[in-house]
């Protein structure tokens, strides 16, 4: 029993290492064949991860190929862009320098319109107030466009306007109101008497002797006026002056406050030898026909004098070189125009 038994205790054990020879072989062999399938999967995982970034290194490749096409039609496109921008600005600033120099253009019109018409008021009215206000205004107008290039003309009209600033002005409204009122006093001037008139004034006083004046001297007053009335003295050295009796002296006074009419007709109408004619006329009447030692006389005369040394009509400057330099200018930039002509064709173009 023992031997049988240790027999198939053998049996048993030699069963037992067959089968966990076995089970250790297939588990061997289970093992290798997940890490084969393992493997298997691996490489095929792999190979498709290769192909895959393969295919998109090569979408890459085509996309930047793409990008470099597109980035090179778009560099085409900007330098297309450019020779436009380019272009325009070119064009923008040829009109830029259209309208400026059509502004330029009308303000230069403009100043020597002003110019013009001073020089027409200094000429023909003798305005130097008007012509002086016109100059200025022409001078702001060439300041407003901030040229350097019309120095030269806002140069020649200030030494214009200095020019007119030296001229004296004349006080034509003083003047007048002074000739105005020599004119009211030329009634009151005594005139010369003509011996007719002596001679009734005497017979006057003679008729009027007083009650208590003695015989004897009433008639050596007559006799005595008899004698005087029998010499004539005349003085040959001084011209004769025609003598003229009171009635008639409307005659006189007309005269004279027509030529002072006439001399204020002079200073209005700036007629200087109308008006030193008329004076030194009224001058030599007053000392014929009016009381020259009077004193109304003595100040009529003054104050003819004194007018006569006035000069009403000073000489007034020429502004003609204010024109010339304006004329200088617009020359010049007709030929700075004209030489830009061919480069302002081509851009047009």
């Amino acid at each position: 029993m023992s031997d049988e038994s240790k027999k198939q205790k053998k049996e048993m054990e030699s069963a037992k290492s067959k089968n966990h020879t076995s089970i250790h072989k297939i588990v061997v062999l289970v093992g290798l064949l997940i890490i084969l399938i393992i493997a298997i999967i691996g490489g095929t995982m792999l190979v498709s991860y290769q192909e895959h970034q393969q295919s998109n290194v090569q979408k890459l490749k085509m996309k930047f190929a793409e990008l470099q096409d597109s980035n090179l039609s778009t560099q085409t496109d900007v330098a297309k862009l450019s020779m436009q921008i380019d272009s325009q600005d070119k064009l923008l600033q040829h009109l830029q320098e259209k309208a400026g120099k059509q502004d330029i253009d009308w303000v230069l019109a403009e100043v020597n319109y002003l110019v013009r018409l001073a020089s027409f008021d200094l000429q023909f009215n003798q305005n130097t107030q008007e012509a002086m206000l016109l100059l200025h205004t022409a001078d702001q107008r060439l300041a407003s466009l901030k040229d350097p290039r019309l120095l030269l003309v806002r140069q020649s009209l200030a030494n214009d306007m200095a020019k007119l600033k030296a001229v004296p002005k004349v006080d034509a409204e003083g003047i007048l109101l002074q000739l105005n009122a020599m004119s009211s006093q030329v009634t009151n001037l005594p005139i010369i008497a003509t011996p007719e008139d002596v001679q009734k004034q005497g017979n006057k006083h003679h008729h009027h002797h007083h009650k208590d004046t003695p015989t004897w001297k009433i008639h050596l007053e007559e006799s005595w006026r008899q004698i005087r009335e029998l010499v004539v003295v005349q003085y040959h050295d001084q011209p004769v002056g025609q003598m003229i009796t009171p009635s008639n002296r409307n005659y006189l006074d007309m005269h004279l406050q027509l030529l002072l009419a006439q001399a204020q007709w002079a200073v209005i109408h700036n007629q200087e030898k109308v008006f030193k004619h008329s004076l030194l006329e009224a001058q030599v009447w007053v000392r014929n026909y009016y009381v020259e030692s009077s004193p109304k006389t003595h100040a009529m005369i003054n104050s003819l004098q004194t007018l006569v040394a006035i000069d009403i009509k000073p000489e007034l400057p020429d502004v003609s070189d204010s024109i010339d330099a304006l004329t200088k200018v617009k020359n010049k930039f007709n030929k700075q125009d004209d030489s830009k002509a061919t480069a302002v064709t081509g851009v047009d173009a």
